[in-house]
């Protein structure tokens, strides 16, 4: 009896021992995950001023490339009106005007069209083109247009257009039609697509069908 009492007594001060050694590293390891959580806070926090002081800076972007011309606009692009825009294709001679007749002239062309959530941004500017093209284009072809531009310019007038839409205050850099403006992810007509590339491809067979209708009819 006295042997199994003395193993019992054994036993339990050896829970107990690896009881209170789990309970410390149970501790030590709370409070790491605290610390990691402060760090991931402090790390979300600084991520969100970089953020802020990067729009801050392509905000600046935009008004110092008025003043140098179009090798002032930064490589990340910058917010920018069309008129400023169409200022600095105008001092480069790179756009014609028609006073008195501007659907006769060039237009700066959007390729996400501002009705349908795009805005006023370098990257979703595809420099000038035909004000009667652009009229009678209107906001339905954007696929279209982002053939036009090319896939890499699809993918910037894209992921620019979806950055404004996720950031209230962006907004201001879609231009109102009839009082109010659409949102990228709230446009209700036109192509909805996923990505620049996907735009671009829609784009892409579309002229591809243009073409073959147009041989058909070459044809006839």
């Amino acid at each position: 009896m006295r042997q199994r009492e003395e193993d019992r007594r054994e036993w339990e001060d050896e829970f107990f021992k690896k009881t209170k050694q789990l309970r410390t590293k149970l501790e030590a390891l709370e409070g790491e995950l605290e610390d990691k959580n402060s760090q991931l806070i402090e790390s979300e926090a600084d991520i969100k001023k970089l953020q802020k002081n990067l729009e801050g800076l392509m905000l600046k972007g935009g008004s110092e490339g008025a003043r140098t011309g179009l090798k002032g606009i930064p490589p990340e692009g910058c917010f920018m009106k069309k008129s400023k825009f169409a200022k600095l294709l105008r001092d480069a001679n790179l756009i014609t005007l028609q006073p008195g007749a501007p659907h006769e002239g060039q237009h700066v062309f959007h390729i996400i069209a501002n009705s349908n959530g795009g805005p006023d941004h370098t990257h979703n500017y595809l420099y000038a083109l035909g004000g009667s093209f652009n009229i009678s284009i209107g906001d339905r072809l954007d696929h279209f247009n982002c053939f036009l531009a090319g896939k890499a310019a699809a993918r910037n007038a894209f992921n620019i257009s979806m950055r404004v839409a996720e950031n209230e205050n962006l907004h201001k850099f879609i231009e109102k039609r009839n009082g109010s403006r659409t949102i990228f992810t709230d446009r209700t007509h036109g192509q909805k697509y996923n990505s620049g590339g996907e735009y671009f491809a829609a784009g892409q067979g579309l002229t591809k069908a243009l073409t073959n209708a147009n041989r058909e009819a070459d044809r006839r």
